[in-house]
């Protein structure tokens, strides 16, 4: 298959340019493997990740993830590490995978990474997940509650200091095979997954199955 002589490639959220012209000296397989390579820098570019700043790791969730999560509530934001109670963010060590307000991985099998978001809007807290569907994504929203007052939701530790912010967070659960008391069937985790996880109170596993996450509780 050949390619005009000047190649134009767009994308939505990112255009590149390819002048062929300038490099007719190339055979076509080379073209199309330059092309396929500028295609996979856009990808990753598009991609949620963690920038990783002296231990912070800090969430970029991309153009086309951004532009999804605006669509869906533009007064959508994510939690801060900074929000949690001090004891809770103590015991809590992001990493690539997770920083406990946003879990990045590939949720439905399909190669590309997906991100949980905790975070909240003018009224609710709410849990969603920014999944790739094709080469766009769509927000499923998971939970959605009444929103947490960082400086009147409370806990006292064991030291008896009462502590301020946020105690509930997620986190990252690799494929596995998972048992637990609580649940009749063991659950085989395919994918990645995630845990929404209450302080000292209870855990439970939601995986991508059908369109939709199911839950599976761990603790309670």
């Amino acid at each position: 298959m050949s390619l005009p002589a000047n190649f134009f490639a767009k994308r939505k959220g990112w255009t590149c340019y390819i002048f062929f012209s300038k490099i007719g000296g190339m055979n076509y397989q080379i073209k199309w493997l330059l092309f396929g390579l500028l295609l996979f820098i856009q990808h990753l570019h598009a991609s949620p990740k963690y920038i990783n700043k002296n231990g912070q790791f800090n969430l970029e969730l991309g153009e086309k993830v951004k532009k999804t999560v605006k669509e869906y509530d533009a007064n959508f934001e994510v939690y801060k590490f900074d929000d949690f109670m001090p004891t809770v963010k103590k015991s809590l060590k992001p990493d690539s995978k997770q920083n406990f307000v946003s879990v990045i991985g590939d949720m439905n099998g399909d190669k590309v990474l997906d991100v949980i978001l905790s975070g909240y809007n003018k009224k609710n807290d709410i849990l969603i997940a920014v999944v790739s569907s094709e080469k766009e994504y769509k927000v499923i929203e998971i939970s959605k509650g009444a929103k947490t007052s960082l400086k009147e939701n409370w806990m006292v530790t064991i030291s008896g200091k009462k502590e301020y912010g946020l105690s509930d967070f997620i986190s990252y659960e690799k494929p596995r095979k998972v048992k637990s008391p609580y649940e009749k069937d063991e659950l085989d985790l395919k994918n990645d997954a995630f845990s929404l996880n209450f302080w000292e109170k209870s855990s439970t596993i939601y995986y991508f199955k059908n369109g939709k996450f199911e839950p599976y509780t761990t603790s309670d």
